[in-house]
């Protein structure tokens, strides 16, 4: 989550300051988790929620391990296909 926070952080949000450029942030990272935890009650200037910023990074970690999971699988169909391309090829 570093890496992508400092990426958001310099790209897509360092034209803003103070809380806008959190929440920016935050949307950035993982639009399905900044909805989910602060898409009803967004960060207010000079605001610090530590429960909700620990929520946050456990929605992150959820979702990532969910779709790296997903790219195994994918991986693994492919590779699958592939081997069945090739030794179907190889009988003819």
């Amino acid at each position: 989550m570093r890496l992508k926070k400092l990426d958001c952080e310099r790209n897509m949000c360092s034209h803003l300051a103070g809380e806008s450029r959190i929440n920016c942030q935050y949307k950035c990272i993982s639009e399905p988790c900044y909805t989910e935890i602060y898409g009803h009650d967004e960060l207010e200037e000079g605001e610090v929620d530590t429960e909700r910023g620990r929520l946050f990074g456990f929605c992150y970690r959820r979702f990532f391990r969910q779709e790296m999971e997903e790219r195994k699988e994918r991986v693994r169909r492919e590779a699958a296909e592939q081997r069945a391309r090739l030794t179907g090829g190889m009988r003819s």
